[in-house]
């Protein structure tokens, strides 16, 4: 994705068979220099190999156990003959993740998107914008975690609370590259609008927002126009207009 073309569909599917030497081309280890402690001489668990390994899991194989097999193969390709390599376990996996700050994945998504903008410029634009679409989804986090309940509260209904936590991601994406421009988790209990509402500040000055009907509300359009943007969205018949629409009064009024 971020070199002069982009990947072909046989190269996606490299990526889905674990090969690393395609991962290794795709996100470069110079991308990750910087973002974590230098590593102990020898590790092959280094930032990048870990981060690889979990896009692994992030392309449909379900579980790290599922990936770990096929991935390793691939390191031990490019790396046995000047390490001596043990089989991968899940704990040895963990231990190395957990090396890695928060710090780390949003200075890498940064660096994401900068050499995106920069190798690609111009090519996913409409008149110099990004049209840029926002969007919800929620999301079961790990069930087990004390914490997790706590900031991530479960679903409830007329039985009762849930058992297992809930989220919600607010993304905006950019709908012709779709590369992820910003995004925030949130508990699912704060809803759509007041969670959109956390992302509008991460709108770049380029960026046009799209958005569906029920995001077509004073909050929201308020808020992007106070950033300076500009936005479109659909309205449901009647939103703004009718008989039955009670007007609102924005702003006070002058002696």
């Amino acid at each position: 994705m971020f070199q002069d073309t982009t990947l072909r569909s046989e190269a996606i599917e490299c990526l889905r068979q674990k090969k690393i030497e395609v991962f290794e081309r795709v996100l470069p280890a110079d991308l990750f220099q910087g973002l974590a402690p230098a590593p102990v001489p020898g590790t092959v668990l280094v930032p990048e190999v870990v981060f690889w390994l979990m896009a692994c899991v992030a392309l449909g194989d379900g579980t790290m156990a599922g990936a770990i097999p096929a991935f390793w193969c691939s390191v031990n390709r490019m790396y046995a003959a000047a390490i001596p390599l043990e089989p991968l376990t899940a704990a040895a996996f963990c231990t190395a993740r957990a090396k890695l700050s928060l710090e780390f994945f949003e200075g890498l998504f940064l660096r994401l998107q900068e050499r995106f903008d920069r190798t690609f410029g111009q090519r996913y634009r409409w008149r110099d914008f990004h049209l840029v679409g926002i969007d919800g989804t929620l999301v079961n986090p790990p069930a087990g975690a004390r914490k997790l309940l706590e900031v991530f509260r479960p679903s409830s209904n007329e039985l009762g609370a849930g058992k297992h936590p809930q989220a919600l991601i607010m993304g905006l994406v950019d709908v012709w590259s779709g590369l992820c421009r910003g995004f925030k988790m949130t508990t699912s209990k704060m809803g759509e609008v007041p969670a959109a509402m956390t992302v509008i500040p991460l709108l770049d000055s380029r960026d046009l927002l799209l958005g569906d009907r029920h995001f077509a509300c004073f909050d929201v359009m308020a808020g992007v126009l106070e950033r300076g943007n500009q936005f479109l969205m659909r309205l449901q018949d009647g939103r703004f207009t009718g008989k039955t629409y009670k007007r609102r009064k924005l702003g006070c009024e002058t002696a």
